[in-house]
């Protein structure tokens, strides 16, 4: 897979954990403080705001990291393992597979 792909790949599993955080009317603060508990709300939030948002002049987010992407997901009481087989699903990587 190439990097556009995995980049466009993380925008749509960060996506569908935000959609899953509004469907349990979680805030992004509760979310945030949730994924990073040993930091401050504020920093929390800056550093998922990061990975949902684009950022600065490049208008790009931040690069999904995979420790990231597992307490997201478990921060909404959701398996990452669901998350990587829907994801796999919906890009059809096992396809790519030869």
């Amino acid at each position: 897979m190439n990097e556009a792909r995995q980049i466009e790949m993380e925008a749509w599993v960060i996506d569908f954990l935000d959609n899953r955080r509004k469907e349990k009317k979680m805030t992004v603060e509760e979310w945030a403080t949730r994924v990073f508990p040993d930091a401050p709300p504020s920093a929390a939030r800056m550093r998922l705001q990061g990975l949902r948002k684009p950022q600065g002049s490049t208008g790009k987010r931040k690069r999904l990291i995979f420790s990231e992407f597992t307490r997201m997901a478990r921060a909404l009481d959701i398996s990452p393992g669901e998350v990587c087989a829907l994801a796999e699903n919906a890009f059809g990587v096992l396809s790519e597979r030869k």
